[in-house]
């Protein structure tokens, strides 16, 4: 089973289309908004992306939006619907963290990126569904493209929303895979900025050195658009202001074409498409070249775990001891693992991620971006396990990566394109996302 992808010509248009024609006044706010409602109306009970909205009080702030233009004109994302992953503060919606522990929490303030948002214009229409505290296990949301399948984990509400169109942005994180995945599934686009440039503040934390906020739209354009909104320019972020910076691209790209540990373990047809993809960049006139993942890389699943459960068994250590029959078996092991780790072991992954970032970095130096599959196939079956793939070395490394729709799995569904550079080299992969997204769709 599955759901009609195709809509009207309004809750189709993206956030960059939107304000396009909002600030030609050829569609207000409110008729964006009340087709945006009409589709969650129509959709939400199927689909399950999320938790809890207001679409009364979005249609409300909409209507204030066209009757106070003047007042607006200058917000970068005025009147743009988003929805936010239920891991971020927010202050008109309680924050459950995706967890069976009856939480209700209203903290009173919203996450960093929220208020940022909401200061660009953007207009929050609710929160989205993820997986037990942001970790592996599959949420309720349903595949629009086939109910049997999953949707990926754990910004999987933030990805239904944006791919049924729903929605034309969502926020969302990554400490694994979260947005790569999703999105490579759903056949949208998803941006994990590069470790640190978009702050974590009043943000669920689960690690110290792999949770990153990100970005899902169905655009390349709204996720430059929502990253610049998102950002915070002020001294209290010196290093990043001063890395992150609008690049001047080259006329010739040279472009790596990533063999590594996990690249056997790709489909058949995922790998044809892939090559076919290759050809047409090649006949634009980019430099290809492949490019073998050192095989210091082969740890990176064994230490990306050992972090990972060590930093659970902190960060939720208390609220396990005291809910142990509402934890899943899956989270309750990572925890019961992560106990049993000495912080001499955390410690010496820690260090092995930090050489892990510099082996990374200069491996990649003679290329602008690397490219290959985002997830190994396309979307599994609920029954299935995901096949491993190369996302956790991109977070483990602090890279930017975007994921682009472009590939097809082997029953014939979405998989993403990934593209991959170093860290604060954002607003270059950006671009070069933009250039080969126009190239291959």
């Amino acid at each position: 089973m599955s759901i009609d992808l195709r809509s009207n010509s309004l809750d189709n248009l993206t956030a960059s289309s939107f304000l396009f024609e909002f600030l030609k006044k050829s569609i207000s706010a409110h008729e964006y908004a009340k087709s945006i409602v009409d589709r969650i109306n129509k959709y939400e009970k199927v689909l399950k992306a999320w938790v809890c909205f207001d679409l009364n009080d979005l249609l409300k702030n909409a209507k204030k939006i066209d009757n106070n233009r003047k007042l607006y004109k200058n917000m970068p994302l005025v009147g743009v619907p988003v929805g936010i992953k239920d891991i971020f503060n927010t202050t008109n919606f309680p924050t459950r963290f995706g967890s069976n522990i009856k939480y209700n929490i209203n903290p009173g303030n919203d996450a960093r990126v929220v208020t940022s948002l909401k200061n660009s214009g953007a207009l929050i229409v609710g929160k989205t569904t993820t997986s037990e505290f942001g970790v592996h296990s599959h949420p309720i949301t349903k595949n629009p493209y086939n109910f049997e399948r999953i949707c990926g984990t754990s910004s999987t509400g933030s990805a239904v929303a944006v791919c049924s169109n729903m929605i034309p942005v969502a926020v969302g994180s990554q400490t694994a895979g979260s947005t790569s995945r999703p999105s490579s599934y759903l056949g949208i686009y998803g941006f994990k900025p590069s470790f640190g440039t978009l702050p974590r503040t009043a943000m669920l934390k689960t690690t110290d050195t792999l949770d990153s906020v990100t970005i899902l739209a169905r655009c390349v354009d709204d996720l430059k658009l929502m990253f610049n909104s998102m950002r915070v320019y002020g001294r209290n972020y010196p290093i990043v202001n001063k890395k992150l910076k609008e690049c001047n691209i080259k006329k010739k790209i040279r472009i790596g074409i990533i063999n590594g540990p996990k690249s056997k373990l790709i489909h058949q047809k995922v790998q044809e498409k892939f090559k076919t993809t290759c050809e047409k960049l090649s006949n634009h006139g980019f430099t290809l070249d492949q490019l073998l993942i050192p095989e210091f890389f082969n740890e990176a699943h064994e230490r990306h775990e050992l972090i990972y459960c060590k930093s659970l068994s902190y960060y939720l250590k208390n609220e396990w001891n005291n809910n142990k029959n509402k934890f899943s078996k899956k989270l309750s092991s990572m925890i019961i693992r992560g106990l049993s780790i000495s912080n001499e072991q955390y410690f010496d992954s820690l260090g092995w991620q930090s050489k892990a970032q510099r082996i990374f970095e200069k491996t990649i130096n003679n290329f602008d971006c690397l490219i290959c599959p985002s997830t190994a196939d396309n979307a599994p079956l609920i029954s299935h396990e995901e096949i491993n793939d190369h996302n956790l070395i991109w977070t483990l490394c602090r890279a930017t990566t975007i994921t682009i729709p472009g590939l097809i799995g082997s029953n014939n569904l979405p998989v993403g394109l990934e593209i991959i550079g170093k860290r604060f080299n954002d607003y270059k992969i950006l671009e070069y996302a933009k250039i080969i997204d126009k190239i291959i769709n």
